[in-house]
């Protein structure tokens, strides 16, 4: 009997000091890495109310974070990046968040996979559009084998685009 005590009382020392490593991510401005020791936090801990509606919190700052730096690199005209930076930001959220996270969690993902859909059509209309143009400049000069080797080369690597879809 005693040493089952023990063994609880060892289960709820680690769950506090999951919950203080947690709270040092969020000052710390981590919010990725605060949520899985937020969701280490056990239910008999007294923290778990808290802890539950920090993790909450620490996934909406962890998003409203990634959707400022891509709607940056967006606005510098970089759409590849900001694609690159949510499709980034939904893989490194997912891979942290255990299995059956909860409402939230599984409405941020979509979120975030919505997002990078968006950016990942930007970058390919404007992609399109740069290489429509580069095709315009060369026919406007005579160059039609170039117009034609520009349009080709576009062609061949829309087929080894390193763009990844969001699942």
């Amino acid at each position: 009997l005693a040493e089952g005590y023990r063994r609880e009382f060892n289960y709820l020392i680690a769950s506090k000091n999951d919950y203080k490593q947690a709270e040092k991510y969020m000052k710390g401005g981590q919010y990725l890495e605060a949520i899985p020791e937020y969701y280490k936090v056990l239910e008999n801990d007294t923290n778990n109310i808290d802890a539950w509606e920090k993790r909450e919190n620490a996934m909406l700052q962890y998003e409203n974070l990634v959707f400022a730096k891509a709607e940056e690199q967006l606005e510098a005209g970089d759409a590849e990046k900001a694609y690159v930076t949510v499709y980034t930001g939904y893989m490194d959220l997912k891979n942290v968040l255990p299995y059956m996270p909860g409402t939230l969690a599984e409405n941020v993902l979509m979120e975030l996979n919505n997002k990078a859909s968006e950016y990942k059509t930007k970058y390919e209309q404007n992609y399109a559009g740069s290489i429509l143009g580069d095709v315009a400049a060369a026919q406007q000069t005579g160059d039609y084998y170039g117009a034609i080797s520009i349009a080709l080369d576009a062609y061949v690597s829309s087929d080894t685009d390193e763009l990844e879809t969001v699942v």
